[in-house]
């Protein structure tokens, strides 16, 4: 069967494959955002990299401290409320980072019996090389401190059962910056936590024989 021609309308054939027409290019004006916008992002990407980079090879580590010794100076006058007395402490603080100084300021200590303050004491401030060590002596004093006598209970009664040994807990404060070069770590609060110091003490607070157990080392944050 053979097919017939169709009548012509006058109108080509429409062509079903044909691309359709690109679409007009972006204004100069977008062009030139994209490209700002494009080094924008770069340099910021950029100066990421950096500072990661630097804060990776300089990036600072908590001082260490340890206590060495721990006597009580002056004799140990505890009464029915009220606690005079002193203690020498002496600190073991190094600095472990090999390329950043350590600056510390505004040191605060107390000593620490049955989760009350007893003794004070403020410490000045001092400079740490990289990779060194400093001994730091300091005197915390209690003047006519007022108990509670729960506390004074507790310390009689610690006395006498373990021999005239005291535990106490020491809490040290400070501001600190690590430094190295042109670059620095602004000042952040260090906390010292030293527990379980243990000294003897006599019938009538008079003689301390120093720390028990040897040098301790304290927990910082």
């Amino acid at each position: 069967m053979a097919y017939q021609n169709q009548p012509s309308t006058g109108y080509p054939a429409p062509n079903y494959f044909s691309q359709p027409p690109p679409p007009p290019p972006p204004p100069p004006s977008t062009i030139f955002l994209r490209r700002i916008f494009a080094i924008i992002c770069t340099i910021i990407i950029i100066t990421c990299a950096i500072i990661l980079i630097v804060w990776l090879a300089l990036r600072p580590h908590f001082p260490r401290f340890s206590v060495n010794s721990f006597s009580i100076a002056t004799p140990f006058n505890l009464t029915q409320d009220h606690l005079t007395t002193s203690w020498d402490v002496g600190f073991t603080v190094s600095n472990p980072n090999g390329k950043s100084n350590v600056y510390y300021d505004d040191i605060q200590g107390v000593i620490i019996y049955n989760g009350d303050w007893m003794g004070f004491t403020s410490m000045s401030p001092f400079v740490q090389g990289t990779k060194s060590s400093s001994l730091i002596n300091a005197s915390f004093v209690a003047l006519d401190m007022l108990l509670e006598p729960e506390d004074v209970n507790v310390m009689n009664e610690e006395r006498e059962r373990n021999n005239g040994n005291l535990g106490f807990n020491i809490l040290v404060l400070a501001e600190v910056k690590f430094k190295a070069g042109i670059w620095r770590v602004g000042r952040k609060l260090l906390r010292v936590s030293c527990e379980g110091l243990v000294i003897s003490v006599d019938g009538n607070g008079t003689i301390s024989n120093g720390l028990s157990g040897g040098p301790k080392q304290c927990i910082v944050g």
